[in-house]
């Protein structure tokens, strides 16, 4: 902080807009010092390159995965960036993105003080057969409860459990939060799931074309939670579902 301060007053001309936001955020000083004027002017994209005196959403969402959770509550607080995040995002809500980066404080900030929906869903596109050929299906339904699995946080998985998230809620390909914590890797995670009775034996649904799963894997290393694990090689992963009562 000491040659952050003094490199600032001393040279020149300093960029204040090229500093990483979510590096600024590991010194919470910093960060509320320098924030208001980075966030003066807001760019609604995804990209992380550096805007002209500004940030990115992209950028700002970094901010509340960089390990500091008093950063992004910050955010969270001073500005209200739900309405124009789902447009930017096509359809991700700021809650569902606060929740894959695991930023417990937000979350809690967002549900309690902003009204924040636990049960918002992706939207997703179905298979469709059309004169140009076919399109592929997204997967979609996708609620902050996937989200949270996906981050590995099990304190958020228990906050969003202790608002009415459905820890057992199914996208339209049919996977559940378990099944993403899975293949993530979150151990801690998939713990907390079958501890809140998560479906440890859950299937997708069998009649998706191979060919739609490019992105995802085979259908047989990623239909079930305990299929995901073996694919993986995650030994421990795979024992702590047998030990649930997995099948294979």
């Amino acid at each position: 902080e000491a040659v952050f301060n003094y490199v600032m007053q001393h040279a020149d001309e300093i960029d204040i807009y090229s500093i990483r936001f979510d590096w600024l955020a590991q010194n919470q000083t910093l960060f509320v010092k320098h924030a208001p004027q980075i966030m003066k002017r807001i760019h609604y994209t995804m990209a992380l390159d550096a805007p002209e005196n500004g940030t990115t959403t992209g950028r700002i969402k970094m901010v509340f995965a960089c390990g500091n959770e008093d950063a992004g509550l910050y955010l969270a607080q001073n500005y209200d960036l739900s309405r124009a995040w789902e447009k930017t995002t096509k359809g991700r809500t700021l809650l569902m993105d606060v929740c894959e980066a695991g930023n417990l404080k937000s979350a809690r900030y967002l549900i309690e003080q902003r009204d924040a929906n636990l049960n918002a869903e992706t939207g997703y596109s179905e298979l469709q057969f059309t004169l140009f050929g076919k399109t592929r299906p997204t997967e979609g339904k996708l609620s902050p409860i996937f989200f949270a699995a996906k981050s590995g946080n099990s304190e958020l998985i228990r906050y969003l459990y202790s608002k009415g998230a459905n820890i057992n809620a199914r996208s339209n390909f049919n996977t559940t939060p378990l099944m993403h914590a899975v293949s993530a890797g979150h151990l801690e995670a998939v713990q907390t799931l079958i501890k809140l009775r998560a479906n440890v034996n859950a299937q997708m649904t069998p009649n998706i074309d191979a060919t739609d799963l490019r992105e995802l894997g085979a259908y047989d290393d990623i239909a079930t939670a305990y299929r995901r694990a073996k694919s993986s090689g995650n030994t421990a992963m795979l024992t702590l579902l047998e030990k649930a009562g997995a099948r294979p």
